[in-house]
C-alpha cells in the first residue's frame, strides 16, 4: 500500500485502497490491514498465495520378463498438477532410458514418457528414474524392473532332403518354428552363402514368435 493518507468519507461516499502484492520468498502469506477511524478501528484480513507447479509420476514400472538382447518398451504418463508451466528433466538408469529426457508440461496437462529396456543378459535389473524439477520442488523417483530371459527356438526340421528332382520341377517342404521361452523372440533365415536364391526359396524370411508360440 501507499503512505497511509487520512481520507475524508462524507455519508454515502467510497474510496477504495489498492493493496499489491510482490512475494520477496516463495511461501505462503497471512496478514492483516489495520484502518484507523475516529469510531474506532478495524482490520482486514489478507491472504496471498503463490502459483504452484509441480509433476506427479508413478512409484514403480515393471517390465517382467523380457527378450535378451531386444528392445522392450513401456509407457508411462507425468501430469502437472500445479497453476503453471512445470518443466522437468529425466534420468534413468542402464540398461534403461527414457524418451524424451526433457521437456515443459503446461497446467492441467500430461506427457506420455517412453522407457526402453535393453537387456544384455539372462539376469535381473533393477533402476530407477528420477524426475528433477525447478526448486523448492523435490525431485520425483520411480522404480523400475525387468528380467532378462534368453528364448529358445525349437525347429521342427534339422534337414530338408528334396531327394530328385526334375529340372523346373517346383517341391515345397514346410519347417514350423516354435518358441518355447517365456518371452517373444524375433527371427531371421538368411540363406547360406552357398545356396543359389533361384534355387531354394524362404516364403518368410523374418518375423516374431510370442512366447510359448
Amino acid at each position: 500500500m501507499n503512505f497511509p493518507d487520512w481520507v475524508t468519507l462524507s455519508p454515502g461516499m467510497a474510496s477504495s485502497v489498492d493493496v499489491s502484492f510482490r512475494p520477496i520468498k516463495s511461501e505462503y502469506y497471512d496478514d492483516t490491514i489495520e484502518f484507523i477511524t475516529t469510531a474506532g478501528n478495524f482490520y482486514i484480513h489478507v491472504v496471498a498465495t503463490l502459483p504452484e507447479f509441480g509433476v506427479k509420476m508413478q512409484k514403480y514400472l515393471d517390465f517382467g520378463f523380457s527378450t535378451v538382447k531386444e528392445e522392450s518398451v513401456k509407457t508411462f504418463t507425468l501430469r502437472n498438477v500445479g497453476e503453471v508451466d512445470a518443466p522437468f528433466e529425466l534420468l534413468s538408469d542402464s540398461p534403461f532410458h527414457v524418451s524424451p529426457t526433457t521437456g515443459v508440461i503446461k497446467p492441467g496437462d500430461k506427457k506420455t514418457i517412453q522407457l526402453h529396456f535393453f537387456p544384455t543378459e539372462a539376469s535381473v535389473f533393477v533402476g530407477t528414474v528420477v524426475c528433477k524439477q525447478p526448486q523448492p520442488r523435490p525431485a520425483l523417483v520411480m522404480k523400475i524392473s525387468g528380467i532378462g530371459k534368453i528364448p529358445h527356438i525349437v525347429a521342427s526340421k534339422h534337414m530338408i532332403d528334396y531327394e530328385s528332382v526334375l529340372t523346373s520341377q517346383h517341391r515345397t517342404e514346410e519347417v514350423i518354428l516354435s518358441n518355447t521361452a517365456l518371452v517373444p523372440v524375433s527371427f531371421e533365415i538368411r540363406p547360406h552363402p552357398h545356396d543359389h536364391d533361384t534355387v531354394f526359396h524362404w516364403q518368410t524370411t523374418k518375423g516374431r514368435i510370442p512366447a510359448d508360440g
